[in-house]
Formats: C-alpha cells, structure tokens, sequence
C-alpha cells in the first residue's frame, strides 16, 4: 500500500468515527492539549501503522511463498529419490534373477572373457 492510500483509510475511518481509543490518547498527551495538534499526530500515527502493517502482510506473503516453494521441492526430490530406488531396487531383483538362472558354462564362459578383454588393455 502506498503512502497515499493509507491516510485515504485513516481519513476515511475519521469521517466513519472509527478511531482507535489507544492512539488518539496517546495523539492528545503529545499535544499537550491541543486537538488540531492531537488530529494531526492521529492522522501520522495511524497511517504509520497502516504502512507497517501491510509491509508485514507482505513480508509474510513472500515468507509464505518461499516455504511452499521450498516445500514443493523437497517433496519433488523425496519423490525422484523414491523413483531411484524402486528403480534400483528392481534392477537388483532382475540382477538376482539372472545370476539364478545360469549355469557353471556361462559364468566360465564370461570369465573368459573377461581375462581376455584385461589382457588385451595391459
């Protein structure tokens, strides 16, 4: 909110009688008396807290925002991470699987291979 339409609020409350009791007192003591004086610092006091209160809605907006924008990543990444495992989790079991069903000719068949494929890299 700007400056403007705060005292357009404060303004419009005055002509609504709609003053807060606390801040016309204190308005009255620092003008030792004087209620021209005392509707000025009202008009100033409360315009002030108009501002600060809708910079804190703000602000709490914003910190809003950024939590659940925080909070959607960290449930985007627990998910890819539950992905990752299932996936890994089903490669493992078709691993199992495989290393199940050969047999003694073809683990030595891929040893073989193996020892030759190291000695012809060395």
């Amino acid at each position: 909110m700007n400056e403007e339409r705060a005292y357009e609020q404060v303004a419009s409350e005055m002509s609504a009688n709609n003053l807060r009791p606390g801040l016309m007192a204190k308005a009255y003591a620092e003008s030792a008396g004087n209620t021209n004086v005392a509707k000025s610092l009202y008009i100033k006091y409360r315009a002030k807290q108009i501002i600060e209160k809708d910079i804190a809605d703000q602000e709490a907006a914003m910190a809003r925002g950024a939590a659940e924008k925080a909070e959607s990543l960290a449930r985007a990444k627990a998910e890819q991470a539950a992905k990752l495992v299932k996936k890994t989790k089903l490669e493992q079991k078709e691993m199992s699987i495989w290393l199940q069903t050969i047999g003694i000719g073809e683990i030595f068949i891929i040893c073989f291979f193996l020892i030759i494929l190291l000695w012809l890299l060395f």
